[in-house]
């Protein structure tokens, strides 16, 4: 059987992300979990903190970050940790969005970040970094070990690399696995063993792997109670139906987490000799 196309697949990030400011991402999910800062991702600062430790970014740290949403996580790492940040993304809404929510709520931040639209499957730098990140965002791609592989290509020879992501856990099933693609485009991910040997085979070395499934246990559990809490605002927005999916969704990412059929984790190494 053979996977979704590329063209199934950007149509799943169009359909997920287009949308990435509307009242139930920011009610349910980024005022809820992460404190409103406009975080896509599971982890959220407590993900960006261990990243930022384990790349050592300090002031003057050269960053890239793969897939870089609506922006926050580079706007975060560059206020918090004095960086200067590089955010590639494929979905020219999110792009923009970025670049208005860079000039609004951090223009102090502006020497300091770009925003380029890209394909981090096509995309080259120009050149090299201390540090590049990925949050939650392998498990969107098609290609896991090329993009791997152009992370380890953009740093420099002592550079760093860490990502978070959902991860498959013992008790995935092909049914779990048909679900979240369905639902999330979540694609073919792989175990933690089987993301560490994809590390290594990429040329990484140092490899450190962390399971933080108590995070998205936490993160879909504030979800669901945000979706409660908000359900008339959030019906009045955009309907039962989508109030219902939205909740139902919560609930089984829950279960899922909360019984061994995901994974979530924080990965850093380093640049292999």
């Amino acid at each position: 059987m053979t996977g979704p196309s590329k063209e199934q697949i950007l149509e799943r990030n169009r359909l997920e992300y287009d949308d990435a400011a509307d009242p139930y991402w920011r009610l349910t999910v980024y005022d809820a979990v992460h404190g409103g800062w406009w975080f896509a991702n599971i982890g959220g600062r407590s993900a960006l903190d261990w990243i930022a430790e384990r790349a050592g970014l300090g002031p003057g740290s050269e960053v890239l970050e793969l897939c870089s949403g609506l922006g926050d996580t580079c706007r975060y790492l560059a206020s918090r940790f004095g960086c200067r940040l590089t955010g590639v993304e494929l979905n020219p809404q999110q792009v923009e969005q970025a670049r208005e929510r860079l000039a609004g709520r951090g223009p102090e931040l502006a020497p300091r970040i770009r925003f380029v639209q890209g394909d981090v499957l096509a995309w080259r730098p120009g050149r090299r970094y201390d540090a590049v990140c990925a949050l939650d965002s392998l498990m969107l791609l098609e290609d896991r070990r090329k993009v791997l592989a152009s992370a380890l290509a953009a740093l420099r020879p002592d550079g760093r690399a860490a990502f978070a992501d959902v991860l498959a856990g013992p008790a995935i099933t092909a049914g779990i696995r048909d679900f979240i693609w369905r639902e999330d485009g979540i694609l073919g991910i792989p175990t933690l063993a089987g993301q560490e040997r994809e590390l290594a085979e990429a040329g990484f070395a140092g490899i450190a792997i962390q399971d933080r499934t108590d995070l998205a246990v936490e993160c879909f559990s504030r979800i669901e109670e945000a979706t409660h809490r908000h359900r008339e605002e959030l019906i009045r927005a955009k309907g039962e139906e989508r109030y219902r999916s939205w909740l139902d969704n919560a609930i089984v990412y829950r279960r899922y987490f909360e019984e061994g059929a995901l994974v979530y984790a924080l990965m850093a190494a380093r640049r292999g000799d």
